[in-house]
């Protein structure tokens, strides 16, 4: 912990020069004062929370870390301003969620603290907690003010967002046909990047081979057993680490066959056997291909033979249990989906990529439109 806060300490110096007794001033935007202080102050709240420097930072590197640092405070007063103008105001929603992430942020420093100085009663770590924010330059109360001006910032930007919520057929169209090109060129002899942008959920055009959707059932072995034989390897003992593995493959067949029984009989789904054995994974599947190096030897053998949906394989052994795999769906080999099965992924994609243009143009604008001055010198 000492040496956590070593560390702070000269980043904090550092980045802090010599100040007069009131900080000067780096700039003004529209008659509201930016100054050294508020500069140095986020640079050091961004360095505790992301260790930014590995060692030492140079004057140069400073000097220009303190005017994009400016730059940033710019552009997020000339927003600040925009919300009072526009009438942009928190609502009790607002408020709430802020509390929440507030009390989120000081309890993962209490929990770094915690972990830090095992041993310290209660007052201690309060200390060690206001001592962290101070010196990145922050309060309690600095910190949830910084929270409120980031989430108007951010309904501001969702109006302007908003101001987009539509595209053209001929820009749809044209961007369909975009994708189709560039991936009849990424997807050649390359199936992980499209089987990456289907469980992206990303719009894929081209499909040069047949896929196949397949969810996958493991039965884990026993958690003391797989921990033991990581144990096991650390030192060698293959053969110990065999006779384990044989035993805990035997104690699952038996859950294993009633499972099959149960899928034979209709009276479960395979969705619901995955959510009997992973909360949540009842949907979960994966795309499958001879082509795909995704996936190791037994997994291949046992997705080849699937053939016909509702399929599922005989039980192979895994690196943490057995598994079995259903064949869910399979998705033909097609050069051209056509628009209409893409279109809503499409303008999703692109829709997103035209509002995030459309707010920087709009902010570049109001950033143009400000009365701005600058004294960049102050940092020489």
């Amino acid at each position: 912990m000492k040496k956590f806060f070593s560390r702070i300490v000269v980043l904090v110096l550092f980045f802090v020069p010599a100040l007069a007794e009131s900080s000067p001033v780096v700039a003004w935007v529209n008659g509201v004062s930016i100054t050294m202080e508020t500069v140095n102050t986020r640079i050091q709240a961004a360095s505790l929370s992301q260790s930014m420097f590995s060692e030492q930072p140079t004057e140069s590197m400073l000097k220009r870390l303190r005017l994009a640092t400016l730059e940033e405070l710019i552009q997020e007063e000339v927003l600040i301003q925009q919300t009072d103008i526009l009438g942009i105001n928190l609502d009790d929603t607002d408020l709430e969620l802020i509390d929440q992430r507030f009390h989120k942020i000081l309890g993962d420093i209490y929990s770094y603290v915690q972990k830090h100085s095992p041993g310290s009663t209660d007052d201690e770590q309060s200390q060690y907690v206001d001592s962290l924010l101070s010196m990145a330059g922050l309060t309690k109360e600095s910190l949830m003010d910084s929270l409120k001006r980031s989430t108007k910032i951010g309904k501001l930007k969702n109006m302007l967002a908003n101001q987009v919520c539509q595209l053209d057929d001929e820009t749809l169209t044209a961007a369909y046909e975009d994708l189709y090109h560039q991936q009849k060129t990424t997807y050649a002899g390359n199936p992980t990047l499209l089987e990456a942008d289907l469980l992206a959920n990303k719009p894929v055009i081209h499909r040069p081979y047949e896929l196949k959707l397949i969810q996958k059932a493991e039965f884990s072995f026993d958690s003391l057993a797989l921990q033991l034989m990581r144990n096991l390897k650390a030192v060698g003992d293959e053969k110990t680490i065999q006779e384990m593995r044989e035993d805990q493959m035997a104690m699952l067949i038996p859950k294993i066959e009633q499972a099959l029984m149960d899928l034979a009989n209709g009276k479960i789904s395979f969705s619901d056997l995955l959510e009997s054995l992973v909360p949540g994974s009842g949907e979960k599947s994966n795309y499958y291909s001879e082509n795909s190096p995704r996936f190791d030897t037994l997994y291949q053998q046992h997705a080849n033979v699937l053939t016909d949906i509702g399929d599922i394989s005989s039980p192979f052994p895994t690196n943490r249990g057995m598994a079995i795999l259903h064949l869910a769906g399979i998705l033909p080999a097609v050069d051209k989906v056509p628009l209409i099965e893409v279109q809503e992924a499409i303008e999703a994609d692109l829709l997103q990529a035209v509002r995030q243009e459309h707010i920087k143009d709009i902010i570049s604008n109001w950033i143009d439109s400000a009365d701005i001055v600058r004294l960049p010198e102050i940092f020489e």
